[in-house]
């Protein structure tokens, strides 16, 4: 949160965690922090789902994955501005990062996208991506027009609401076939490049082998990283620990 404030341009006028029922040692934390709180049950009412989606791929339950992506573009009718700003809860930013310039929002790209996420934006859209670049960046500033006229689009195509034409084109064979990051990206860059500003990416991730959050957050600014995220499935039992602890020492 402190990283958000501080090093995003233009500063946030509001930040909202959008997340299921907190602890109220949690919950004081983030009021302490001035942060503004959303139910994710509302959000998901407000998307037209009265529960969570049962998703599974390969046996695995991905209810959670497909959820929390809904939930970042949901989370456009409780926007005041333009543009808004939707971070992984396990990225910090390490520099200042520009994310509107000149009216345009900036986006973040490298090379190489993850074949399914493209399959099925061709599925939701009807035509396959323009190129193979990646916007899985861990976040992304979202111009609310843009991402309305996609949801339009998706769900014009399908018949009825974009939630529902996104549950149906997910791939059940593959655990992860959909990206709201990818899917907004190439709509974006493609229907209404004067709206975007491309820069490279420079998100990095944090080394699993690395068991100190201290030593994490260093080496990634040594190379050059604007921001670090720590993934769950790359941190091993240690460095979860090390995670717990410094959260249990900030809510005393």
């Amino acid at each position: 949160m402190r990283g958000i404030r501080a090093r995003v341009r233009p500063p946030p006028s509001r930040v909202v965690l959008i997340s299921g029922l907190l602890e109220r040692a949690v919950m004081r934390e983030v009021s302490r922090l001035g942060v503004e709180w959303l139910d994710e049950a509302r959000a998901l009412a407000e998307a037209g789902l009265r529960e969570r989606p049962a998703v599974c791929a390969g046996g695995v339950d991905r209810s959670g994955w497909i959820v929390q992506q809904i939930l970042k573009w949901e989370a456009r009718r409780h926007v005041r501005g333009e543009f808004y700003l939707v971070v992984d809860a396990d990225t910090v930013f390490l520099r200042p990062t520009r994310l509107v310039e000149g009216g345009r929002g900036v986006l973040f790209e490298r090379p190489g996208a993850y074949a399914p996420y493209l399959a099925t934006y061709a599925r939701l859209l009807g035509r396959p991506a323009a190129n193979d670049r990646s916007f899985i960046n861990h976040f992304m500033v979202f111009h609310r027009p843009t991402l309305d006229a996609l949801v339009e689009a998706i769900g014009a195509r399908a018949g009825g609401t974009w939630v529902e034409a996104v549950l149906a084109a997910l791939d059940p064979a593959e655990g992860s076939s959909f990206s709201e990051f990818e899917t907004y990206g190439h709509f974006a860059t493609e229907q209404f490049p004067e709206r975007v500003a491309l820069r490279p990416s420079d998100n990095r991730g944090a080394r699993p082998w690395l068991r100190s959050i201290r030593l994490q957050l260093a080496l990634a600014r040594l190379l050059g990283a604007g921001s670090l995220s720590f993934h769950t499935y790359l941190a091993d039992r240690t460095l979860r620990g090390e995670i717990e602890r410094l959260w249990a020492r900030a809510r005393r």
